[in-house]
């Protein structure tokens, strides 16, 4: 919330004609449709194509909203997992660790195995299928984890990926996959991730590029950096793993190439 505050004053500060701003963004939005349009009518397009391109548009803006509605639901359901919790004498860590079928018969039967709750917080595993699921922890977690790990990967000069944002830049690894670690990225550096998402925008906005194990051109790292300009490679696969915080990498995203300078 402090970072979004300060970033109104700033905005306000500097711009203080906003209405005039958002009168000209309206505007430009207004031109990237017509030509849009233009460039559709000039490729001679099916009717099949024209509806092809206008759908792939539309999930841009439908991924992104899903993305808001989930944060927005999550950020509705903290006062009941924290009610929960207090009613449980549990954390809210470890409330979320527990299925809906657990929270019904803790609360309303009573039956609640705490210790085994509290397991999972360290490592646990998930596994559903159509007849239900159940949790793994301790050393069948252990095995589990194992089994579905991907072996580590050798350094390589160079890690191949889709362009998100075309562009060349180079800096310094950060690896950046929860809010935490926010606070390592400093201005020009390389931000690395597994696939980032909307609170991690803070240090997006300082980072000089970005680079993904996950997404494709409509993913969150790629719908960002085209907005910020900034460029972006995505789907890596193992960047996030291989890549190590305080390396010099340059970020070819016209290539979709991202070359390790220094270790």
């Amino acid at each position: 919330f402090e970072h979004y505050l300060k970033s109104l004053v700033r905005l306000v500060n500097a711009d203080p004609d906003l209405a005039a701003t958002l009168r000209r963004e309206a505007e430009q939005m207004d031109t990237v449709v017509i030509e849009r349009k233009r460039c559709l009518e000039s490729l001679s397009l099916s009717k099949g194509q024209v509806c092809f391109f206008d759908a792939w548009g539309e999930f841009m803006v439908t991924k992104i909203y899903r993305r808001f509605a989930q944060l927005f639901a999550l950020y509705r359901m903290v006062p009941v997992i924290e009610d929960i919790g207090r009613r449980l004498g549990l954390t809210i860590k470890e409330v979320k660790f527990m299925t809906t079928q657990e929270i019904h018969a803790a609360l309303f039967d009573r039956r609640l195995d705490v210790e085994a709750v509290r397991a999972r917080v360290s490592l646990s595993a998930y596994y559903a299928d159509a007849t239900g699921g159940a949790f793994y922890s301790g050393k069948m977690a252990e095995r589990i984890a194992k089994e579905i790990e991907s072996p580590a990967q050798a350094l390589t000069q160079e890690i191949r990926g889709q362009c998100g944002c075309p562009g060349v830049v180079s800096g310094i690894v950060r690896i950046v996959n929860i809010p935490e670690d926010m606070s390592k990225v400093s201005v020009g550096d390389i931000l690395v991730s597994i696939s980032t998402q909307p609170d991690l925008i803070p240090a997006m906005k300082k980072a000089a590029g970005f680079v993904t194990d996950q997404g494709g051109v409509t993913s969150h790292a790629a719908i960002v950096a085209r907005e910020m300009n900034k460029p972006c490679v995505i789907g890596t696969k193992h960047a996030s793993k291989v890549l190590k915080d305080g390396m010099k990498v340059e970020v070819d995203a016209n290539k979709g190439v991202v070359r390790v300078l220094t270790e």
